[in-house]
């Protein structure tokens, strides 16, 4: 996976629909309103992390399947 793309195209995302977000390489927080995300995105795939104490973490293989679940959100 190329780490750099995956990350550009979901910052992308967030920019287009309005999200607040901070990035760091590898790294990108997303500010909502129910909760706050961390998105590590590594060799292995995405990991998001939920700042929501009832969620655990979710993993994905790239960034479109990582949109379509947080437009679900």
């Amino acid at each position: 996976m190329n780490i750099r793309r995956e990350q550009d195209l979901f910052e992308d995302y967030l920019e287009s629909v309005g999200m607040e977000y901070d990035s760091v390489s590898g790294l990108t927080q997303v500010f909502m309103r129910q909760n706050d995300y961390d998105v590590f995105f590594t060799d292995r795939g995405i990991e998001v992390e939920s700042y929501a104490p009832m969620m655990g973490n979710v993993e994905f293989i790239n960034a479109n399947q990582l949109i379509d679940w947080l437009e679900e959100q």
